[in-house]
């Protein structure tokens, strides 16, 4: 081994090279940056359903300004991206203007991005290297109000439900992996400490139940009906050419509610399957309503459900007995 190649012993704070001399990982990820012109690549994906407003952003500025302030930092920015519901986005070109300007629009946002960018020198370092913090946060209240603007099709929302559920990322290119780890673990933890929304009792318990529903409907449905029967053939003394009679059309009365049972429970589960726990970012008063025009829509699915299970089983029911007398007499 020559005098320029690296030996990995050494005590894990830095690297040996052949002549026994340690060399500090920070200033040999500095050499390589300057040999091969490369930086690294960190990224972290969030799932978290955040409640994020423009009190939420400052604390993150804060939060970043403060984590570099330990850093030798040469020069320093910070953009900041919003995309609206209507598929128009505006670019910020510093915090501060975003601070004064975000919260006049009249349209939901969709997605919010921050970017930093940072030369730093490094103790170890004569030259400063460049850094680059992002912090994408969904929000998925603005895609659900696109959607509804644009009638997208049920293909395309059960996708948006199913398998698109990064609610926020974190992206560090970096040079010095501390650096980039420390910036990491400030970023997450004031995220982790974010407000979270959730469903309530009764939509958690709709929405859990929403695939076996169909199932469901039908029991209910043809059991209620077949109690029907059974109690109004109770107290009746007929002859077997009767009795015949009202059997074939109970039956044929339980199988048209077991078909009509399937269709509406197809359609509650369509409507259950649009609720969903929903991640913000609001910035302006038109979030706020679309908010508000949320949680009321949730309110009215939960009740067009319950109505309509309560209604099949009650026509199931209704149905049955006229049949049933129909059939007697």
């Amino acid at each position: 081994m020559n005098s320029g190649e690296v030996d990995g012993r050494g005590d894990g704070s830095g690297l040996v090279v052949s002549d026994g001399q340690e060399v500090s990982l920070q200033v040999f990820q500095q050499v390589y940056h300057s040999l091969t012109g490369r930086m690294e690549h960190l990224s972290r994906l969030l799932y978290d359903h955040h409640n994020i407003n423009l009190g939420s952003l400052q604390n993150l500025h804060a939060v970043v300004e403060q984590t570099m302030e330990q850093f030798d930092v040469v020069a320093s920015n910070c953009s900041v991206t919003v995309r609206y519901s209507n598929s128009r986005s505006e670019r910020f070109s510093s915090f501060e203007r975003f601070e004064l300007q975000c919260t006049q629009k009249n349209v939901p946002c969709e997605d919010l991005t921050v970017e930093y960018e940072f030369a730093v020198r490094l103790p170890k370092s004569r030259e400063a290297t460049k850094y680059k913090l992002t912090i994408g946060m969904r929000s998925t209240l603005g895609v659900l109000e696109r959607f509804a603007k644009t009638k997208a099709t049920d293909a395309e929302r059960s996708m948006f439900y199913n398998y698109d559920n990064a609610t926020a990322r974190i992206e560090i290119e970096y040079v010095d992996l501390a650096l980039a780890r420390n910036l990491e673990g400030q970023v997450e933890d004031w995220y982790r400490g974010l407000p979270k929304r959730n469903l309530g009792i009764v939509a958690t318990a709709s929405k859990k139940i929403s695939s076996i529903l169909s199932v469901l409907v039908r029991v209910f449905a043809i059991l209620a009906s077949a109690y029907a029967v059974g109690y109004l053939l109770s107290d009746m003394a007929t002859d077997l050419e009767k009795l015949f009679r009202i059997v074939v059309v109970a039956v044929a009365t339980i199988s048209a509610v077991g078909i009509i049972s399937l269709r509406t429970a197809a359609l509650v589960e369509k409507w259950l399957n649009r609720i969903s726990p929903v991640s913000v970012v609001s910035l302006s008063s038109a979030d706020t309503a679309a908010l508000g025009n949320h949680d009321r829509s949730t309110k009215v699915i939960l009740f067009k459900s319950f109505a309509t299970i309560v209604g099949t089983v009650c026509l199931g029911l209704i149905t049955t007995f006229i049949a049933v007398k129909i059939g007697i007499s």
